[in-house]
C-alpha cells in the first residue's frame, strides 16, 4: 500500500501538483465533449442523470458496476470479519483492545480506513494517467493509452517512477501473484 501512496505522490508532483491536475482534466473533459462524446464532466462526484440509461453516457457503466458491487456485497459478504456468525477476525481485534471505546474507535478506524480511503491513491493515479495519456487533450497523447486505457496506472509506473522504485513496486507485485509454494 505504501508504494502506491508513493506512486500517486510522484505521479501528482510530476504534472504539477493537484491545482494542475484538475486544469488539465478540465482541458481533457472539453476536448472530449467537443469530439462528439456525450459525457458528464470527469471531476464531478456524481453523474449527470439527465443523459439517461440509454445514451453512451460515461456514467451508467460505473453506475451499473457500483450497483452489483454492492449487490455482490450484499450476497456473499464472505470477507474478513464478516463470515456468517461474526467471524473471527474483527472479533479478535475487538476482544484483544484496552475497553469497550478503543475496541468501538478501532473498528471504526478499521472500515474508514478500508473502505473509503484505500481507494483513493488508485484513484488519483487513474485521474493522473487520463490527464496524461488522454487521445482527447491529454498532455503527451497516446495511442497505447487510447486502444487500452486500463494500461494507464502501469504507464504511469512505467514513465514516473524511478527505476529503484519502479523496481521493488515490481517486485511486490511479482511475490503477491506467485503462488505460496511451500511457504506458511
Amino acid at each position: 500500500m505504501s508504494m502506491i501512496i508513493v506512486l500517486a505522490w510522484i505521479a501528482v508532483a510530476k504534472v504539477g501538483g493537484m491545482t494542475l491536475l484538475k486544469i488539465q482534466l478540465s482541458h481533457v473533459d472539453s476536448a472530449t465533449r467537443a469530439s462528439g462524446q456525450a459525457t458528464g464532466s470527469i471531476l464531478s462526484f456524481f453523474p449527470l442523470f439527465h443523459l439517461g440509461w440509454t445514451t453512451d453516457a460515461i456514467w451508467t457503466l460505473p453506475v451499473i458496476t457500483f450497483v452489483l458491487y454492492l449487490a455482490v456485497q450484499w450476497w456473499a459478504s464472505w470477507y474478513p470479519g464478516a463470515e456468517p456468525g461474526g467471524g473471527g477476525y474483527v472479533a479478535q481485534r475487538m476482544l484483544s483492545a484496552k475497553n469497550e471505546k478503543n475496541a468501538l474507535g478501532a473498528t471504526l478506524w478499521f472500515n474508514i480506513a478500508h473502505y473509503a480511503m484505500r481507494s483513493w491513491p488508485w484513484i488519483v493515479t487513474g485521474l493522473v494517467a487520463v490527464a496524461i495519456y488522454s487521445p482527447h487533450g491529454g498532455l503527451r497523447p497516446s495511442l497505447e493509452f487510447a486502444a487500452e486505457p486500463e494500461k494507464g496506472y502501469v504507464m504511469v509506473l512505467r514513465d514516473f517512477l524511478p527505476p529503484a522504485l519502479r523496481g521493488l513496486m515490481s517486485r511486490r507485485s511479482l511475490l503477491r501473484s506467485c503462488p505460496r509454494s511451500g511457504r506458511s
